[in-house]
């Protein structure tokens, strides 16, 4: 199988596997965010404006503690994340931020609700979107593990489940919107259909959250199908990729047009034409 490409303009969760002896083992709070977890504004400089966020305690008998903390992150078209400390994008929006408290203790089966201000700075340089990451995390209280010998070792699963609420601003009629279309593969499923994987790249300003489809086409012109990809969130100088199923396809020839619409006038399309060949 292969391509050819022209192109055309138109809750975060980590599991720790524990191995102990007699010592103590952390155990993690069950919590839920009941607020949205995207807080998008469309904002000017010089102005804020507040959000808040509401915290479940879903323990009926357990106090909880909470630990709340803005980040930096961004993501890649190979499914890498990454989370860093405040600031560090040029992009961010963290000291925009100022959180009404970091830490909060939620009674059994109670709610906490964490306010916040957004105060963009007064400067006209600003344009496009700017975004952050606000990191939600129970903190660990202890439990005594059930040590029946000295040479016993038991083994336990405990899970920390940590929230991320993107906070997203945007400067109202600022910043161009770019998507580049980067790379290209095909690839098969253990179901023998064709999947078309197409990167894509923000080398924009503000942010996207486009429709991706892909038209397919036989050689001599007649239509296969459309088939969509999933929406997915796409800030500047992030990277993601859409794997497009093109269901079983008979070896021969294809064209497929490739289309990124953001719901207004800006179409990004690619076309591909590919070869499937006979195994």
């Amino acid at each position: 199988m292969n391509l050819k490409c022209k192109n055309y303009i138109f809750p975060i969760c980590l599991f720790i596997f524990f191995m102990v002896t007699s010592a103590a083992i952390p155990a993690f709070a069950d919590i839920s965010i009941i607020s949205e977890l995207t807080h998008e504004y469309s904002i000017k400089p010089g102005l804020e404006t507040k959000g808040k966020i509401i915290i479940k305690n879903k323990s009926s008998n357990e106090e909880v503690s909470v630990r709340i903390s803005p980040q930096d992150y961004s993501f890649n078209s190979d499914g890498e994340t990454f989370y860093k400390k405040p600031g560090s994008l040029e992009r961010s929006c963290t000291g925009w931020l100022n959180l009404e408290r970091s830490l909060v203790h939620i009674p059994p089966d109670s709610i906490a609700t964490i306010n916040y201000t957004l105060a963009v700075p007064d400067d006209e340089k600003l344009i496009g979107t700017y975004w952050c990451i606000i990191i939600v995390e129970p903190i660990a209280t202890e439990i005594k593990p059930d040590i029946n010998g000295e040479d016993d070792i038991n083994v336990a699963i405990q899970e920390i489940v940590r929230f991320g609420i993107q906070i997203v601003a945007s400067i109202p009629g600022t910043g161009k919107k770019e998507i580049e279309f980067t790379s290209a593969g095909l690839a098969k499923d253990e179901n023998e259909e064709i999947i078309l994987n197409v990167d894509l790249s923000n080398t924009g300003e503000r942010w996207l959250r486009p429709d991706v489809w892909v038209d397919l086409y036989s050689n001599d012109g007649s239509v296969v199908g459309r088939f969509t990809g999933i929406r997915k969130r796409l800030f500047p100088e992030t990277s993601i990729r859409q794997h497009l199923n093109l269901g079983v396809l008979k070896p021969g020839q294809y064209v497929a047009l490739v289309v990124t619409d953001d719901g207004d006038e800006y179409i990004v399309g690619a076309e591909y034409k590919l070869k499937i060949d006979v195994e």
